[in-house]
């Protein structure tokens, strides 16, 4: 190898020259050995920016409003994030309702959450790639349905996990009845889950859940099952559809 690559290469902070070529390739740059002078400066000056970023988006970890906003408002990409919990919490954003009203909307209620400590950028224990974040998402997208506004809301609990089901009741659970194993809806991905949390906002509404729309009859005895389970995973054949 060149003698001048080589210290390129440390200049750059690269020990193997397998890091510095994906680095070359992933920057629109030649991963060869052949390189100019004006190949290696411009190679420079694309490293030292990405550091300053690098070193904006540290900045931002530390303030979780300023960071949601970059994220909200398209400024960082989680593509640019290396901390596990931020990166995912920033892919949960990318993937919500992009028009500019409801991402300004999500944002407040996000930056109103921060004030409850850092659980909104945390996992639900047990289940690394379930964030919290995906289920206040999911809360913020049935907005038009909220009983009571999020301001009023105080959490009794440090717990995440309660402290994420005492949310979902405040919004949606009118007067108590909405089972507690049923606030996980808020958290799944699954295709039919779209089902489930229109049967939690149904039931805190004080209505039957006999009555909600489902494509099989939800008789009384299969619904004293599921709460005897406490699941509704088996549920899947309900999915008709989606959104």
């Amino acid at each position: 190898m060149p003698v001048k690559i080589e210290r390129h290469m440390l200049a750059l902070n690269f020990i193997r020259s397998t890091d510095y070529f994906d680095w070359c390739w992933a920057n629109g740059f030649d991963g060869s050995l052949e390189k100019s002078t004006m190949d290696l400066r411009e190679e420079i000056e694309a490293y030292q920016a990405e550091q300053i970023k690098r070193k904006s988006h540290a900045k931002l970890h530390r303030n979780p409003k300023a960071f949601l906003a970059a994220v909200c408002q398209g400024e960082l990409s989680s593509d640019e994030i290396d901390r596990p919990v931020f990166k995912l919490a920033a892919a949960e954003i990318e993937a919500s309702k992009e028009d500019a009203e409801s991402r300004s909307s999500l944002l407040n209620m996000l930056s109103h959450l921060t004030s409850f400590g850092d659980f909104i950028f945390q996992t639900v224990p047990n289940h690394d790639e379930t964030p919290f974040i995906r289920g206040l998402i999911k809360l913020h997208d049935r907005k038009a349905l909220w009983l009571r506004p999020l301001e009023e809301w105080k959490p009794k609990s440090k717990n995440r996990e309660r402290m994420f089901g005492e949310l979902t009741h405040h919004l949606f659970d009118k007067f108590g009845d909405v089972p507690t194993f049923m606030e996980a809806v808020w958290l799944r991905n699954d295709r039919p889950s779209w089902r489930y949390r229109d049967w939690f906002v149904h039931l805190g509404r004080g209505y039957n859940l006999r009555k909600a729309k489902s494509v099989i009859p939800l008789t009384k005895k299969w619904l004293i099952t599921i709460c005897k389970r406490q699941t509704i995973i088996p549920l899947n054949r309900l999915y008709a559809g989606g959104r």
